[in-house]
């Protein structure tokens, strides 16, 4: 459905309630990725499930795949030292109560104390509940799973580093001195 698709068939009331519905739909399909994200790269993964529908999967390729996610992704900080994902481009397209969607991601990982570097692509199926879309199946194809060129940020002490040590001052309580041009 495009956003102009009916407006003059429907009615122009009509067809903008279900315009602003299809918009809002794909705004809520966004946010469960986005939360998704936000619950890997903070390290709550136990909120991921709460994601997905009851009968909901997941597939990682050769990394794994099932159905009890909730064992799987509470798991997860068991398995990870580190993991950043940087999710991107994620197009939606809603039919009814079910949508698919995709994204691209670069993550990096820390794995066993190896920093790995890795690009995929989500492929999503999404489904509408009572309590708004969920997650129906979440399918990972890894396309870059390679330890990463430059270990030194496998070490946690050297992942945190002070951005503007380079070209900016810090007085004696740590506050940054701006430089005078």
């Amino acid at each position: 459905m495009t956003i102009m698709e009916g407006w003059e068939k429907e009615g122009r009331l009509a067809a903008l309630e279900a315009n602003v519905r299809y918009l809002l739909d794909i705004e809520e399909i966004r946010n469960i990725r986005r939360l998704y994200h936000t619950y890997v790269n903070e390290r709550t993964p136990e909120r991921i499930a709460d994601l997905f529908t009851n009968d909901g999967e997941w597939d990682f390729g050769p990394v794994s795949r099932g159905s009890n996610v909730r064992e799987y992704f509470t798991n997860l900080k068991d398995r990870s030292q580190f993991f950043q994902q940087f999710p991107h481009h994620h197009v939606v397209e809603v039919t009814g109560d079910l949508a698919t969607g995709f994204c691209y991601q670069e993550a990096k990982a820390v794995i066993n104390g190896i920093a790995y570097t890795v690009l995929g692509r989500y492929d999503d199926v999404y489904h509408r509940t009572p309590a708004g879309w969920r997650f129906r199946k979440m399918c990972f194809d890894p396309r870059v799973f390679a330890p990463s060129s430059d270990q030194s940020w496998a070490d946690p002490a050297k992942r945190r580093v002070d951005p503007y040590a380079n070209f900016m001052e810090r007085d004696a309580d740590g506050n940054l001195i701006i430089p005078k041009s």
